[in-house]
This record gives C-alpha cells, sequence and structure tokens, in this order.
C-alpha cells in the first residue's frame, strides 16, 4: 500500500506540479531550469517512496525510516534521466521503475535466504507493474499535451504500476518470509 501512495502523492500529483507546473510546458529539450524542477521532483519522490517502503518494512525488520535515502535519491533520477535523454518517452518512466526494482532487490536481500529468488522476483514485479501503466499511454494520452495530460500520464502509468508493483512484491515478500 505504501508503493501506491508513494506512486500516486510523489509521481501523480507532486512531479506533475512541481516539475511542470514550476518549469512550465517543454518539448524534448528542457531547459535548465526545467531540468531542476523535474530533478527535485524525481528526488522527492524517491525519498517518499524510500521513507514509505521502509515504514512498512519497520514492522517485519529494524530499519530507519530514511536508511539507504542516499541510493534512491542519486540513482532513481540518474536512470530516468538515462532513459530520457536516450530513448525518450516513456523509457524514463521504465528505467526508473526497473531501477526501483534494483534498488529493493539488492537492499533487502540480506532478508532473504534465497536472495537470487528474491532480486528476480522484486525486479519482475516492478517491471511488470511499469508495463500495466503504459497502456494507456499509448493508447491516448501520447498525443494530448498541457497539465492535464501531465497528470492523466503520471496518473495512469503510476498508480497502475503502484499496485501491480505492490501486490505483486507482497505477495513475494510473504512467500519469502513463510507468511503465506
Amino acid at each position: 500500500m505504501n508503493h501506491l501512495v508513494a506512486n500516486t502523492l510523489g509521481l501523480a500529483l507532486l512531479h506533475t506540479l512541481i516539475a511542470h507546473g514550476f518549469g512550465g510546458a517543454h518539448g524534448v529539450s528542457l531547459t535548465v531550469v526545467q531540468l531542476v524542477w523535474h530533478t527535485l521532483s524525481i528526488v522527492i519522490f524517491a525519498l517518499l517512496l524510500n521513507g514509505l517502503q521502509n515504514k512498512a518494512l519497520q514492522h517485519k525488520f529494524a530499519r530507519p525510516t530514511f536508511a539507504d535515502a542516499g541510493y534512491f535519491a542519486v540513482l532513481i533520477p540518474l536512470f530516468f534521466w538515462l532513459g530520457y535523454y536516450t530513448l525518450y518517452i516513456p523509457f524514463d518512466i521504465i528505467f526508473m521503475y526497473l531501477t526501483i526494482g534494483i534498488l529493493n532487490a539488492w537492499r533487502l536481500k540480506k532478508y532473504f535466504a534465497d536472495a537470487k529468488k528474491w532480486t528476480w522476483q522484486i525486479i519482475l514485479s516492478l517491471a511488470i507493474g511499469a508495463a500495466c501503466g503504459f497502456g494507456a499511454y499509448f493508447g491516448f494520452i501520447k498525443n494530448m499535451t498541457g497539465m492535464g495530460a501531465d497528470i492523466l500520464l503520471w496518473t495512469f502509468i503510476s498508480i497502475p504500476a503502484g499496485f501491480t508493483y505492490a501486490s505483486i512484491s507482497q505477495l513475494f515478500l510473504r512467500k519469502q518470509l513463510h507468511l503465506v
């Protein structure tokens, strides 16, 4: 559930309002100001996601609320921009979600007896989660413009992705912890 909250609040709302509200509309190339606002919004999302995930994990493990926050704050925006400037939309989002999966696989594997299984399961669940949101993008949002289009884009990608990832990863987490 925390992943869904982080996706909805951090990407669908805050990212759009910060990046596009303060930075304005843009084409493929961003100005320095737009780049800064976009990066700041992705960092805020990354820290929100990190904190909420750690809060959820505190029910089972002793973890500080912002454990591994630096990795999230640096790597998630880095790979978002790598996807954006190499393959453009929607690869910025795909790269970002895969980075989240890889970070979660790496940082949490120490808790599981079968770390390799956990690693591929969590990365797979993030990839499936990201794929679930792209039907709307390619179906009708791709050609829309303006703030409404940005809100729809991030809503239709982040909520299905967050829900799918949260559901699948929760199932894998329970199986790994033998709670099923």
